[in-house]
């Protein structure tokens, strides 16, 4: 059996980091208030770290308690995937994404999404111009909130490497049984 997926401690610590810069650092701090355990005094202490491997179902756990606290759907889960995508490619990297393509840049989705996910894959088709399935595997542990989060920070590193007018959705709410999900990117440039 394939072990399920997990996210790098970055992650949990970007997000957190959006949550203070789009809703203020109360809205943060009663987030990392309600995180359930095992996880919450995990961030709390210091002991989560940002070069840790820790399972997609925790990361999950925080998605839970930004939607227990400030509410929003998707729409937050989206417009927390975008920031927290900022954040994490503030300064050299950003750079260097400006260098690219959206065509390259999708392209490597694998190697991009690598950096923050482990046992899973993310493979990149090509339709046309501007239009890539963007497959996620082993990701059963991602919850509606995790995708739509990604969506958003697809989104964001696709316009940061030039593309105009992207769009980054799921053709389905949650991963299917063998944990794959498929999400369609669009974009002009």
């Amino acid at each position: 059996m394939t072990a399920g997926a997990e996210m790098k401690g970055v992650a949990f610590h970007s997000m957190i980091a959006a949550i203070g810069e789009l809703d203020g650092e109360d809205a943060k701090a009663r987030v990392v208030d309600a995180l359930p355990e095992p996880i919450g005094a995990s961030f709390r202490s210091g002991a989560l770290t940002r070069v840790g491997w820790y399972p997609l179902e925790h990361y999950g756990l925080v998605h839970d308690a930004i939607q227990s606290v400030l509410g929003g759907g998707e729409r937050r889960a989206r417009d927390l995937g975008r920031k927290s995508t900022e954040i994490d490619t503030r300064g050299l990297l950003r750079y260097v994404l400006a260098l690219t393509t959206p065509g390259l840049l999708i392209r490597h989705a694998n190697r991009v999404f690598g950096s923050y996910i482990r046992g899973g894959t993310v493979v990149a088709t090509r339709r046309d111009v501007g239009l890539y399935d963007v497959t996620f595997t082993n990701m059963s542990g991602a919850s509606r909130w995790i995708l739509a989060e990604w969506e958003g920070g697809i989104g964001h590193l696709l316009e940061v490497a030039g593309a105009k007018s992207s769009s980054v959705r799921r053709l389905s709410a949650t991963a299917d049984a063998q944990g794959n999900v498929t999400m369609v990117a669009t974009w002009t440039t």
